[in-house]
């Protein structure tokens, strides 16, 4: 049987706390403040972050480049860092989409920001 969540799936015993519900419903907040040197979103990233809030589906079309998998890789960050027993759900157009674009940018949020302090596996 084979997998296709792209390897990520952080082992229950290895998650430290959460961040709590201090981010729950500031998902921007949690991107400036915990994992801080994620960088400084742009007006349509902020757009992004902001309408996880308001809808529990958000399509988001644009062209290469424009920081839509930055912005994505972050709001599963925080999503799993501060709703109790979170789930996400990632597409895109292939697999290599998901596996080398957003998994790409998560591990390097998680691996050098919240990931170093709460342990989680990533590919």
């Amino acid at each position: 049987m084979g997998t296709t969540h792209g390897g990520w799936i952080p082992e229950p015993q290895e998650r430290g706390p959460r961040v709590g519900t201090d981010y729950a419903d500031d998902p921007l907040g949690f991107i400036l403040e915990v994992l801080g040197d994620a960088g400084e979103p742009y007006a349509k990233q902020r757009e992004i972050v902001e309408a996880v809030l308001h809808s529990r589906k958000v399509s988001v079309v644009g062209c290469n480049g424009s920081g839509k998998d930055w912005a994505v890789a972050r709001i599963i960050l925080w999503w799993i860092e501060t709703q109790p027993q979170a789930k996400v759900v990632v597409t895109g157009p292939t697999q290599r989409q998901v596996q080398k674009v957003v998994w790409r940018e998560m591990r390097s949020r998680a691996l050098g920001g919240i990931g170093a302090s709460r342990r989680h596996r990533v590919p």
